[in-house]
C-alpha cells in the first residue's frame, strides 16, 4: 500500500506538472488501489474479530468493505467518464480564460473588432479560433502579419494553446458609424 501511495504522489505531481490527463488518470488508480486494499484489510479484519470473540454484527465487515470499494470505483469511474467525454467533445474553456483571449487579441491594434472567439481543450493542449474584423485595404502580406502576431501573442500569453487559427474579415469605416 505504501508503494502505491508513493506512485500516486508521483504521479499526481507529474501529471499537474506536464498537465497530463492521462498521468493523473493513473494516479487516481493507484490512490483507488489504496483505498480497495484498506477497506479489504479492515473488512476481512473485522469478520475475524467477529468470528474469534463472537461480535455477531462483525460479521457484515466483509461486505461493508465491499460498498466502500463499489463506493470508491464507481466514483472514480464517474470522474474519469465525465473528463473524458469533456475532451472527447472537445469542451470549451473556462470564462476567465476566454475572457483573458478576447484581451489579448484586442490589445494588437488593426483589430477593429472581434467577430467570434472560441476555444477548446483537445487533451492537454488548447485549440483557439478567432475571427477579426481588420481594416478592408490592407494587403494579403499585412493581413498575413496580423495573423501571425495574433497567433504568436496567444501561444506567448496562455500556456498550452498549441495551435490558433485566425480568420480575417474586412472592416470598412462605415461599420464604426453604425
Amino acid at each position: 500500500m505504501l508503494w502505491k501511495q508513493g506512485l500516486y504522489v508521483y504521479c499526481i505531481r507529474l501529471g499537474k506538472a506536464q498537465n497530463s490527463k492521462s498521468l493523473i488518470a493513473t494516479a487516481n488508480d493507484h490512490i483507488a488501489d489504496v483505498y480497495a486494499s484498506i477497506a479489504a484489510v479492515v473488512g476481512i479484519g473485522a469478520t475475524l474479530i467477529g468470528e474469534r470473540y463472537d461480535i455477531s454484527f462483525a460479521q457484515y465487515g466483509g461486505p461493508i468493505a465491499g460498498m466502500i470499494v463499489f463506493y470508491f470505483v464507481l466514483k472514480m469511474a464517474y470522474e474519469m467518464g465525465k473528463e473524458s467525454i469533456g475532451i472527447l467533445m472537445e469542451e470549451n474553456v473556462p470564462s476567465e480564460q476566454l475572457i483573458q483571449l478576447e484581451s489579448i487579441v484586442r490589445s494588437i491594434p488593426q483589430v477593429k473588432r472581434i467577430d467570434r472567439i472560441r476555444a477548446r481543450e483537445h487533451g492537454h493542449y488548447i485549440i483557439v479560433d478567432v475571427r477579426v474584423g481588420v481594416s478592408n485595404d490592407l494587403t494579403i502580406k499585412e493581413g498575413h502579419d496580423i495573423s501571425r502576431l495574433i497567433k504568436n501573442s496567444t501561444k506567448n500569453e496562455i500556456q498550452n494553446v498549441e495551435e490558433v487559427l485566425v480568420h480575417l474579415n474586412p472592416w470598412y469605416e462605415e461599420d464604426a458609424i453604425h
